[in-house]
């Protein structure tokens, strides 16, 4: 047994060594009997009540979302519907920080995040138990909408009108406005956690190897629903659609548990971590680059101090071993060493690798919007044949193609 209590309180556990972690997950999961059938149909596994996992590397920091640390960003998204939760986790993961917190199903990628920065500081896993909701269901559109609200402060009714007007099905639901009022209220406070979708029209492979699950935070409330007199007055109740909070649970609330972990066995944690990836973290493996402290190197007799991780999948690995085998140098930070110093500076036309990168990512993202689009024109046009002819689709799939083409030409160009 560990040091994990079974009761219903938060509770914050100091550990000594890895197996202790696991002992924790694995008796918080018996104590409340997970997984088990959520909200969600009794056969999709995807929607029971689990586990998720977080790692932070400073044990003191809060859970919060990222746009909460960068409020210049605007998350404004062109898309609705089921595409809105999508382009949001893309933005999170790719782009910009958002009003979304990361989770995990898999224990072993949030020791990962916990112990791969800050090596001087504690770190902390965080345990929470909650029923997800599919990203395709109304309330999350609701939920996500909020990022093109263009006020600042906006009443529970105003902000109404804009989802019936953009979801008119909303009305089928409700006989009265004031129950969706306050329907809305209850969502909106909260927020939720939203697993991946089944089939997803943006490829996001980082949500996908770190089995990650994302947390739609709720907003703030001129007038907190406990403090509300009545559910009667909720639409006149004022929301700020750009002041995401981290639910209370996550703050010391119920079914909550926090595993420190002392600093001194970050490094540790991180070996142990690579030699077991055979371990459910697969198709991600771990690499870890560093030498002793005041181990000398043997380029320039500098001492090394600074630790340095990174995740790959297993080509990279076996890519990065092979070409240090052939360079002849015997550890892993020597051939990095040499590969910085080699690749200083290279450019293509005048551009660093990095620059032409970052417009490649931009660029594809926007390629992936533009075919969504023409996917719906297209599925629109085979439904409507008498008003819209395929003919006048085609100059759009000619020059969509030939956009493919030149990013294709410019991607063999990188890689030669």
């Amino acid at each position: 047994m560990s040091d994990f209590e079974e009761k219903y309180d938060y509770q914050e556990i100091m550990v000594e060594d890895i197996s202790q972690i696991y002992q924790i997950a694995n008796d918080y999961n018996s104590f409340y009997d997970l997984p088990r059938s959520g909200r969600g149909d009794p056969g999709d596994e995807r929607t029971y009540l689990q586990a998720f996992y977080r790692g932070q590397s400073d044990s003191s920091w809060k859970i919060t979302p990222s746009v909460c640390r960068d409020t210049s960003v605007d998350e404004s998204i062109s898309e609705s519907g089921d595409l809105l939760f999508e382009v949001m986790a893309y933005n999170q993961h790719y782009i910009h920080a958002t009003r979304l917190i990361d989770f995990t199903m898999d224990i072993n990628v949030a020791l990962f995040f916990a112990c791969c920065e800050n090596i001087e500081k504690d770190a902390a896993i965080f345990i929470w138990s909650y029923s997800p909701y599919d990203p395709k269901w109304t309330r999350i559109k609701i939920q996500c909408e909020l990022v093109n609200v263009k006020k600042q402060r906006i009443s529970v009714s105003e902000y109404a009108e804009i989802l019936l007007q953009k979801y008119p099905e909303l009305k089928d639901n409700y006989t009265y406005k004031k129950d969706f009022y306050t329907d809305l209220v209850s969502y909106l406070d909260h927020g939720f956690m939203i697993m991946q979708p089944r089939n997803p029209y943006l490829e996001n492979m980082r949500i996908q190897r770190q089995k990650g699950c994302l947390y739609v935070c709720g907003v703030k409330f001129e007038t907190p629903i406990d403090k509300m007199r009545t559910s009667v007055n909720a639409g006149n109740n004022i929301l700020c659609p750009h002041e995401p909070e981290a639910p209370k649970e996550l703050d010391g609330g119920n079914f909550l548990v926090k595993v420190v972990i002392p600093a001194r066995l970050k490094n540790v944690i991180m070996k142990q971590l690579e030699e077991k990836a055979a371990m459910p973290i697969q198709p991600m493996s771990f690499v870890a680059f560093f030498t002793d402290k005041k181990k000398e190197d043997t380029m320039g007799k500098r001492t090394r101090d600074e630790v340095i991780y990174s995740r790959v999948d297993y080509r990279v690995k076996q890519e990065f071993e092979s070409q240090m085998k052939e360079s002849g140098y015997k550890t892993s930070a020597d051939f990095i060493d040499y590969l910085l110093r080699g690749n200083k500076g290279r450019q293509i036309d005048g551009t660093t690798l990095k620059q032409f990168m970052e417009v490649m990512n931009e660029v594809c993202y926007e390629l992936k919007k533009q075919g969504v689009n023409i996917n719906q024109l297209a599925r629109n046009i085979n439904a409507y044949p008498d008003l819209i002819s395929m003919t006048a689709f085609e100059p759009f799939q000619r020059v969509f193609r030939r956009l493919e083409d030149s990013v294709l030409k410019l991607y063999e160009k990188v890689v030669s």
